[in-house]
């Protein structure tokens, strides 16, 4: 059941996605990809805590159906949203025709395609260790699970922060340079986590690489809204997050390896800060690193 939810989600994503820019104008998308990130955060803050008194102070079972019911509440809130429709393009869609569609024109749009390439390895590096982080807390430092959730919402105290400087940054830099910087960023904070052993400053580390995680995405979201045709957008989407999201289970499988053949965790974590840096600092290299959001878009036939 779990596995089919989050089959789901990626279809809510680009859509999501694809209907943004046709509700804001160009000069707000920022603006509107902060705000949603900002409750997305807050909200994973306050789920868990939420949920967890639920399962407390009810039966189990009916806080799941408490759950589901939210998920109602959501869908009928949505159908709600005036946006504005995009004429469908004559030619014939199927799925394989779509995604082979996307394929081709993220991969012409250079600043799209090495954002996709950035996200994979950054989703790569992170679930190296992210699988195995409440256990670190929990197994390794012998923390109890209180301390590992104030752990955990430090590092989301930073994400929050994250989305609310992600407009400011905006203002005054190119998309290009602030994405590969807190790419690099991000990683200087995963590697200040090496041989670390409190839980405030492993919360506070973790916080400065997700609170420069949060401004990445917010400013990746909206530069792929800027350059991307919105005719072509959700089948854009779905191809990056296609590519990037693999990388989370070979992550994830990777690092499990690594701890079964005795790699210490802490280890694992330099890896990935280091990997993350080095991505961030190729990444100044390409079309990505140098866009300014305000580039021609690329001609496809969907278009026409």
């Amino acid at each position: 059941m779990v596995f089919l939810q989050s089959s789901v989600d990626p279809l809510i994503h680009r859509s999501f996605q694809s209907i943004l820019p046709t509700i804001v104008q160009d000069n707000q998308i920022v603006e509107a990809n902060t705000s949603i990130q900002l409750v997305d955060n807050t909200l994973n803050l306050l789920g868990p805590l939420l949920g967890g008194s639920l399962a407390v102070i009810l039966n189990p079972n009916l806080s799941i159906v408490i759950d589901a019911i939210s998920f109602l509440v959501a869908g009928l809130l949505l159908i709600l949203i005036s946006y504005q429709h995009i004429k469908p393009s004559a030619h014939q869609h199927t799925i394989f025709n779509d995604i082979r569609t996307g394929f081709h024109y993220s991969y012409q749009n250079k600043i799209v395609w090495n954002g996709a390439l950035l996200f994979l390895c950054t989703n790569f590096a992170t679930n190296m260790f992210e699988a195995n982080f409440m256990y670190f807390i929990t197994g390794t430092l012998k923390y109890s699970a209180l301390f590992a959730g104030i752990t955990m919402a430090i590092s989301g105290i930073g994400a929050i922060l994250g989305g609310l400087l992600a407009p400011i940054l905006n203002n005054h830099y190119s998309s290009g340079k602030i994405i590969t910087s807190t790419t690099i960023l991000a990683g200087f904070g995963l590697i200040a986590m090496f041989q670390a052993t409190n839980f405030i400053y492993i919360g506070i580390a973790y916080g400065v690489s997700n609170l420069c995680s949060n401004i990445n995405v917010i400013t990746y979201f909206s530069l792929r809204q800027r350059v991307v045709p919105k005719i072509i957008l959700g089948r854009v989407v779905s191809v990056t997050r296609m590519i990037s999201y693999i990388a989370m289970p070979l992550g994830s499988f990777f690092g499990g390896y690594l701890l079964g053949h005795h790699i210490s965790l802490y280890v694992i974590i330099l890896i990935a800060g280091l990997l993350r840096t080095l991505v961030g600092i190729y990444a100044r290299s390409t079309p990505l690193g140098h866009s300014n959001g305000e580039e021609p878009l690329v001609a496809t036939d969907v278009e026409k």
